[in-house]
């Protein structure tokens, strides 16, 4: 087996998740708002949104810059 990259998760991290799973708002939820905030602050910007994935990221995207659907 090849080992591409070793994760790093602390207990801390363990219970910060399991906190979220036990709270009524797993994905918008004040952890969400709260990760956001500090990744704007870490990249100095105004704002910031987490998405679950590349795919809604290229939606987005797509749609801030407009493009349109060629046929």
């Amino acid at each position: 087996m090849i080992n591409y990259n070793r994760q790093y998760i602390t207990k801390s991290d363990i219970l910060s998740v399991i906190k979220v799973l036990k709270s009524k708002n797993i994905t918008k939820g004040p952890a969400v708002k709260e990760f956001e905030g500090k990744l704007g602050k870490y990249f100095g910007s105004k704002h910031c949104l987490a998405l679950s994935n590349a795919t809604s990221a290229f939606y987005l995207l797509s749609k801030f810059l407009n493009w349109k659907k060629k046929i």
